[in-house]
């Protein structure tokens, strides 16, 4: 059991430092860049957030709405 959960932390600590420097490396590279005019933001899964919840599925698309706010 000990040896399982040594190998797990080691595995948790090496995808965190796999993540850390892959997101250093997004960093580096986007500060390179001119900042954008404008950006879109997709909003994906609000009729079945809606459907999950019982809801009407336009009020699925108001409440996605409204948290991008």
């Amino acid at each position: 059991m000990r040896k399982l959960l040594g190998s797990l932390a080691f595995r948790i600590s090496r995808n965190r430092l796999s993540i850390w420097l892959y997101e250093k490396s997004l960093l580096k590279q986007v500060s390179q860049l001119p900042m954008p005019n404008h950006i879109g933001i997709i909003m994906d899964g609000n009729r079945r957030w809606a459907e999950l919840k019982g809801l009407d599925k336009s009020l699925g698309h108001v409440f996605g709405a409204k948290k991008v706010e």
